[in-house]
This record gives C-alpha cells, sequence and structure tokens, in this order.
C-alpha cells in the first residue's frame, strides 16, 4: 500500500511532507507527544495518517498487529468537534467507493472486525447537546474515530461519563483508555485536561497496555516529550509556503471613554468609517447588550451585521454559517 497515493484518493491531493514523515513515524510504532504544526497546515489530516498506518500494521502483521484501532480526536471547541466529524466522515465515505485502492484498505479493517464486515470505521461524535450514536462501543474489535469535547471524553476516562449509568461507566472508561492513540487538539488552551491525560497514559503504560496521547497544536508552550514538527521540506512546499509567507495585517482601533455608556455610540461611529472599505470589521465589546445596541445601530443604516456571543447556541450559530 503506497501511503501517498491512498492519500491522495482520500483527499484529492498530496500529503506534505511532514504528514508523510508522521506516517513513517506512526509506521516503526513511535507515537510523539506533540505534533507542532501552524493553523492551516493540515492538522486535522492526522485522522488519515493514523488510519493508513493501521491498515499498514494490519497488511504486515495480521492479528498480531500492535497498534492502536481506536483513535480518539479532544479539542475544547464543539465547532471543531463538528468540523472535524465532518472530514472522518468524508474519509469513510472514500473508504465506501470502488476504487481498488479503498477497497485494500476497506478489506484490511474488516479484518478487525469479521462480525461486523459492513462498517469497518466506527465514527461516534461526544458532545453536550449530541446525541452518541454508540458505534464506537458496539465492537471493541473494529477501527474507530471518537470526536469530543474535553468534558466529555475527560470524564469518561475518570470513570464518571456523563448521562452514563454506573454499569456503563467502566466499560466508556476502558474503551477510552486502552487500544488508543489520544489526538488533544490546541493542547495549549487546555493545560489541566493534557497533564490529567498524561497522568492516565503513565498509569496504563505501568499495566503494558496500549496507550498513547499526541498534542496537536501550534504553540506547544510548555509541553514535554518528543516533537513532530516541520522540515526544510515543508516550507519549500509551494502550498505551504504561500500559506505561511502570505501577509497577514490587522489594524486595532482601541477606543477609549470616560463614560461606559457612551462606548457602543463610540463604536458605532467608529465602523461606520469602514463601511465603504470592502473589509471585515471585527468588533469586540464587553457585554450583550453592548454587542446587540451597535448591530442594531448599523441594521438602520442598512449595513450587515452579524452577532456573535456566548449565548448562542449551536442551533443559532449554524444558521449563522
Amino acid at each position: 500500500m503506497d501511503f501517498t497515493i491512498a492519500f491522495e484518493k482520500i483527499t484529492g491531493h498530496k500529503p506534505f511532507p511532514w504528514q508523510h514523515s508522521l506516517y513513517n513515524t506512526f509506521q516503526s510504532g513511535v507515537f510523539p507527544d506533540v505534533a507542532n504544526i501552524p493553523t492551516s497546515f493540515g492538522k486535522t489530516n492526522t485522522l488519515i495518517v493514523w488510519l493508513l498506518a493501521l491498515a499498514w500494521h494490519i497488511q504486515q502483521r495480521g492479528n498480531k498487529m500492535s497498534f492502536p484501532r481506536r483513535l480518539v480526536y479532544v479539542v475544547n471547541r464543539r465547532t471543531v468537534v463538528d468540523q472535524t466529524t465532518a472530514e472522518a466522515e468524508k474519509l469513510r465515505r472514500a473508504l465506501d467507493s470502488t476504487d481498488p485502492v479503498m477497497v485494500q484498505i476497506r478489506d484490511l479493517l474488516a479484518s478487525l472486525c469479521p462480525q461486523n464486515p459492513d462498517t469497518v470505521l466506527a465514527i461516534s461524535t461526544l458532545r453536550g447537546q449530541h446525541a452518541d450514536n454508540e458505534e464506537w462501543r458496539r465492537d471493541p474489535a473494529r477501527a474507530a474515530i471518537i470526536l469530543g469535547t474535553v468534558d466529555m471524553i475527560g470524564s469518561k476516562l475518570a470513570f464518571q461519563g456523563y448521562g452514563c449509568g454506573f454499569k456503563s461507566r467502566p466499560l466508556h472508561a476502558a474503551l477510552l483508555g486502552q487500544d488508543v492513540l489520544i489526538l488533544h487538539d490546541e493542547a495549549h488552551l487546555e493545560p489541566a485536561f493534557h497533564t490529567f491525560v498524561t497522568t492516565v497514559k503513565r498509569l496504563q503504560v505501568q499495566e503494558k497496555l496500549q496507550f498513547h496521547l499526541m498534542a496537536l497544536t501550534a504553540c506547544p508552550l510548555s509541553l514535554e516529550g518528543q516533537t513532530h514538527t516541520l522540515s526544510t521540506e515543508d516550507f519549500e512546499n509551494p502550498i505551504l509556503a504561500q500559506r505561511w509567507l502570505a501577509q497577514k495585517q490587522m489594524k486595532l482601533e482601541h477606543l477609549q471613554t470616560e463614560d461606559s455608556k457612551a462606548i457602543p455610540r463610540a463604536v458605532f461611529a467608529k465602523a461606520l468609517e469602514y463601511k465603504d472599505s470592502q473589509q471585515a470589521i471585527l468588533i469586540y465589546l464587553n457585554t450583550v447588550d453592548d454587542v446587540l445596541s451597535v448591530q442594531g445601530d448599523l441594521l438602520k443604516e442598512n449595513l450587515r451585521a452579524q452577532v456573535l456571543t456566548g449565548t448562542l447556541r449551536g442551533w443559532e450559530r449554524d444558521l449563522l454559517a
């Protein structure tokens, strides 16, 4: 199985050098502690790198395969969980095609679950207000991608899964706690969770259970351990070079007034100065009332104004998109 060909069949483009290098690392059975990859450089496609490495290990070692068959993707934002779920489902649709390369990979994955050959890759999303389809726990032998928020995955690992009965909590902890690779995206935003999972990893490894943890982050900060990062080839790649060197400009207008009640009007007046600029204007305010006040004034001027606040539900957020 050729990694580059298989990757391109799934995504429509060739892998970046760092993705190919990570695949080679996974082939050797090594899992870096940190993947220090900039935003927009394809971190989400680590799902595909894992799956193709899993297929390779099955091909090489069969029933003696020692590679995690479950990948758990954790991030602290529901929006990113949903976006990554869409990528995982795209991956599964690619596996369902009649392309010979995809058929080969599907057959390899099917060997893990001969009792359920029709669904060789389980995909389940665990987050608040999202029903668990239970695919990830119906057949523990099957390859699975489990996506969830920090609270949902963390509580299950701690035998306190939200919405779980006391009988099912040990099962959830077991499936998330062994034969697994946990990808912690934006790990620098949740250091407490990463410390917790690192402790779980230490305990599991002591018991000789297969438990791997890798942080995906553009800002590793104090994260320690083996790091997988970009090489010279990545910076010479025409697509990545264009993204890396693209000009990113922002002009900040910081308004100050002695009377806090005058802030909305001052912000509105400043926003009007840019109404013909053909640019995206971001307005940050401290209260929801101020946000709605400025939005109302902009709408009166027949200007388009979208509002994003912490009070929005997922349903309303999706309508904005």
